[in-house]
């Protein structure tokens, strides 16, 4: 990500090694994280899902003009705050809403959402998390009735074919 006025700031995150399949930018609960913490930017992978906190900070910088600015830049922060596996979900878009529900589409159209809560520990006196910790979440899959979860999918799939 970069400011488009003078393409000058750039952020950027490396700490993921698979290939990014989806991106989105997400404002997060309100009451979950420490203020400081403005957006999300919510990461899938093949494998995982990563959610990155990320910050203004309100350094100076020159800008090719030579000219003072104190335009807050936007960060990534260097750890992810929240990550978990995909369980074999190919995510294929992610979607937000205003209240920082995250609700993730697959290839095989199942409606996903991810659930996270705040970090143990991390009252945000410190812009960062202590070291190791994460926050907790989950995967819960909309798409799946209570009836399928009884079921052993061999009797399930007889009741789709006819």
């Amino acid at each position: 990500m970069w400011n488009f006025e003078d393409g000058e700031d750039l952020a950027y995150y490396d700490g993921v090694n698979d290939t990014i399949i989806s991106v989105s930018l997400i404002v997060p609960s309100a009451g979950t994280l420490p203020e400081h913490i403005r957006f999300l930017l919510c990461l899938a992978t093949p494998s995982e899902i990563w959610l990155l906190g990320m910050m203004y900070s309100n350094t100076n910088s020159n800008h090719t003009l030579r000219m003072q600015s104190s335009c807050p830049i936007l960060e990534v922060m260097p750890d992810p705050l929240y990550c978990l596996p995909t369980e074999n979900n190919y995510i294929s878009c992610i979607e937000s809403t205003p209240n920082g529900r995250i609700f993730l589409g697959t290839r095989e159209g199942f409606l996903l959402e991810m659930t996270y809560s705040s970090i143990p520990n991390w009252d945000g006196d410190s812009l960062q998390p202590p070291i190791g910790k994460t926050g907790h979440c989950t995967l819960v899959n909309h798409s799946v009735s209570a009836f399928s979860l009884l079921l052993p999918s061999i009797i399930t799939s007889r009741f789709h074919n006819g």
